[in-house]
């Protein structure tokens, strides 16, 4: 029968990643570029929307002349 690997021991001797400013500064770059991605992901709906809006509008005023 196979016994159980314990873990404990190698997380006792691993290293926590310590905290410097290089990781900070990427930690807050990934948030913000995450956040960026939503807010263009957004805007994209807005554009596309606005978009066809405008087509139909067109056509409205073109079949009413």
């Amino acid at each position: 029968m196979k016994k159980k690997f314990d873990f404990s021991a190698e997380m006792n001797e691993a290293e926590p990643i310590k905290s410097n400013p290089k990781n900070e500064y990427l930690e807050e770059e990934n948030r913000l570029l995450a956040l960026n991605i939503k807010e263009l992901a957004s805007l994209n709906d807005n554009v596309h929307e606005m978009s066809v809006n405008l087509e139909n509008l067109v056509i409205s005023q073109k079949s009413t002349l």
